[in-house]
């Protein structure tokens, strides 16, 4: 088995100290930083026995050494990781990534030298990441052919420490020259974003391309009186290359 997942917690204690708006931050930096790292990590095809997913719970003591670590009846490891949360308040959004990602490695090494498992895989994936620049991105080889044929466009993502910038880019058709890039959307980093990737894209004009929008509605005018009618939601970009 493969390790397809990593999830990173705050216990409630600290959630409480810390507010609501770092309590929607902090999941969206975690996540971001973990799905960087696992698109290296599942290259190196790292066998993980029979754990699937690695969740760390951020506590602020340090916990017992011999009861830190459960594998419960799924593949799901639990094990918890004390962490200066206040460390995070002086950094710039990807030096808190860059501090994430090494709380990440860390604990996989401590986990796979303890459970007799290899690092060097999890040590070329920190490093991959590091290569990156800490910049996560993308492009899907999908086209989605243009009605005429002769143009085609291809979605990718960036997954910024927060956020995830959904783009199309325009390319002719056979060809891997682009002709342009354009923001068609953004979204909080979760895996909300994930599932947004899914939705469906499709030309909506001869030169407009339209991507739904998970889980968002918008409100279409009605003839009648008081009356409210929903409608889908959609991003829009429009290639003026193909005016």
């Amino acid at each position: 088995m493969y390790l397809r997942d990593i999830g990173i917690y705050l216990t409630e204690d600290l959630k409480r100290i810390h507010g609501s708006e770092f309590n929607v931050r902090f999941p969206a930096l975690c996540f971001s930083t973990s799905s960087h790292f696992l698109h290296h990590l599942r290259k190196q095809k790292l066998a993980a026995g029979e754990v699937r997913k690695v969740c760390i719970e951020l506590v602020e003591t340090p916990p017992c050494e011999t009861k830190n670590l459960h594998i419960d009846g799924s593949g799901i490891l639990f094990t918890s990781r004390q962490f200066n949360i206040n460390s995070l308040d002086s950094l710039n959004a990807y030096e808190q990534k860059f501090l994430i990602l090494d709380l990440i490695r860390d604990v996989l090494v401590h986990l796979a030298t303890k459970l007799g498992g290899e690092t060097a895989s999890i040590d070329l994936a920190y490093d991959l990441c590091m290569q990156d620049k800490m910049i996560f991105e993308h492009l899907f080889t999908t086209p989605i052919r243009h009605p005429s044929r002769d143009y085609n466009a291809k979605l990718s993502y960036r997954m910024e420490p927060f956020q995830v910038h959904i783009f199309a880019h325009l390319f002719k058709n056979r060809s891997s020259k682009q002709l342009s890039k354009k923001l068609l959307g953004s979204t909080r980093a979760n895996y909300g974003a994930i599932l947004q990737l899914k939705e469906l894209v499709e030309w909506s004009g001869p030169n407009t391309l339209k991507m739904k929008v998970r889980g968002h509605r918008m409100k279409i005018a009605s003839d009648k009186k008081n009356a409210v009618s929903w409608g889908e939601s959609y991003w829009e970009v429009t290639f003026d290359e193909l005016d």
